[in-house]
């Protein structure tokens, strides 16, 4: 059984070294696309330095020497610093730069130096509670750049989806996991624990590089009109015309239904620029662009339920503006206070007064309305069938 485990042992560990080495491969021409999947290609090189070092302890001299260990232990320690800095990176695009990462990456070469020259113990403790709190520390700081980061998009966009920050958080737990789960198996000696920690750490790295390629990085730059009016002075008079003329564009031209919508398209059609558009919506009308094209989108939505409910909610989420069902129903719920469902169930008209909602309800008063009484038969019949209701009566059609 220990030679069947350490076989394994082995086996996993360069399954996970061959994965790191094709990764790193694949995203290096993938790395010009944005700083994000740069530091991913060095997190991935770096992964693969780390498998490929831990192979010194097929000889059996370095498996038993201390020093050997825990300059292992040690070297394997900036993998954490460069995992922030992703982070930092896909949360705020542009916020890495080379001296922010230099400082970063700094005092971890520093223990790894001294290790290498004293080979003190105290070396090891003090670069483990500094790597603890480096995690720490990170991740605090990457949720206060989360929330700044979701405010300017916000700001900017009427459709956050494709750049939402989620996933950021979602992974970063998971990788937090797989990282203390580190940390306890570099203190035991067991070789079917190891391998299941390559394994599992395999299928978490296949989910964190797909949904990371996946991801959209938005780079919100000032436009000419921007840094043309930034030296206008006071603009503050101007703020309640902006917001008629948005109203009016919205009521009128109905902007909220083009799903890609953002400020400076907003900011091109009313006349002004993005600056003073934001300082509008912000200020004078006391919300986030996001959700006051929302807004609309929902009151739209409300009138095509309340018009036709015989609508699926796919249908009405794209007829007012939404670009995903999901979308739709977070910002249906946080402006109406209930669920695009619950509020289809009260504006829908039934088929007489007290009768149950029963499965094709809503569908039979769309075919009366509409006359088209074959189909209204064949919806009678798949109801008999289906709910064991047999009510047809001649004054029905």
């Amino acid at each position: 059984m220990e030679t069947f485990a350490e076989n394994l042992a082995h086996f996993s560990h360069g399954m996970a070294f061959l994965f790191f080495i094709v990764w790193t491969v694949r995203l290096f021409p993938l790395r010009r696309r944005n700083n994000m999947l740069k530091i991913l290609f060095f997190g991935m090189a770096y992964m693969a330095f780390i498998e490929a070092k831990d192979t010194v302890y097929l000889a059996d001299e370095n498996w038993f020497s201390g020093y050997v260990t825990w300059l292992s232990v040690i070297a394997d320690l900036p993998i954490v610093p460069i995992l922030a800095l992703f982070f930092f990176e896909a949360i705020s695009p542009g916020y890495v730069t080379w001296t922010k990462a230099s400082i970063v990456m700094l005092p971890f070469v520093c223990f790894i130096v001294s290790y290498i020259i004293w080979g003190e113990s105290l070396i090891l403790y003090v670069a483990l509670a500094y790597t603890a709190l480096t995690g720490v520390a990170a991740a605090v700081w990457a949720k206060i750049l989360s929330a700044r980061r979701t405010r300017v998009l916000k700001d900017n966009l009427s459709e956050i989806e494709s750049v939402s920050l989620r996933w950021a958080a979602e992974v970063m737990c998971i990788l937090l996991v797989l990282l203390i789960s580190w940390s306890a198996i570099i203190w035991a000696d067991n070789w079917l624990v190891d391998a299941l920690f390559y394994i599992v750490s395999i299928i978490i790295w296949s989910y964190v590089l797909r949904i990371s390629i996946k991801h959209g990085v938005m780079g919100l730059q000032p436009t000419a009109n921007d840094m043309q009016e930034e030296a206008v002075p006071d603009m503050e008079p101007a703020l309640g015309l902006y917001a008629e003329r948005l109203n009016s564009s919205m009521e009128e031209d109905r902007l909220f239904l083009n799903p890609k919508l953002t400020l400076t398209d907003t900011a091109a059609v009313i006349g002004t620029n993005r600056t003073y558009l934001s300082r509008c919506i912000n200020n004078e009308l006391g919300t986030t662009f996001y959700d006051y094209v929302n807004g609309f989108r929902v009151r739209e939505a409300c009138r095509l339920m309340e018009e036709d409910g015989s609508r699926t909610l796919a249908e009405i989420a794209e007829l007012s503006g939404f670009n995903s069902l999901s979308t739709f129903n977070r910002a249906f719920s946080r402006h109406s206070g209930c669920t695009p469902s619950s509020y289809l169930k009260q504006v829908s008209p039934p088929i007489r007064e007290g009768s149950p909602d029963i499965p094709g309800q809503r569908e039979s008063v769309r075919l009366k309305k509409s006359g088209n009484y074959k189909k209204l038969l064949s919806l009678c019949v798949w109801k008999i069938k289906n709910c064991k209701i047999w009510h047809v009566k001649s004054n029905s059609l």
